[in-house]
């Protein structure tokens, strides 16, 4: 078993979602203004707050420098 993750992952994970949601906004901070407000409309149907781990700082309840907001939800909720 292996197990992968940080920058190497979470990047292409989340150009694919901002790809996904096909929002095509004019500027990098409109995009991310979108995906942000979206995140938090509909945080639970669409992320898992992740809690656990640290790389210098913990992860915590709500955004944090581990895990941002977290990680995405896939169509099956996983």
């Amino acid at each position: 078993m292996s197990q992968v993750g940080g920058t190497s992952v979470s990047s292409p994970l989340l150009a694919g979602i901002v790809n996904a949601d096909a929002h095509h906004g004019s500027s990098t901070t409109d995009e991310l203004n979108h995906v942000y407000r979206g995140a938090k409309a509909h945080y639970a149907l669409r992320w898992r707050d992740e809690t656990s781990g640290n790389n210098g700082f913990p992860a915590m309840k709500d955004w944090d420098f581990v895990t941002g907001v977290g990680s995405p939800l896939t169509a099956n909720g996983k």
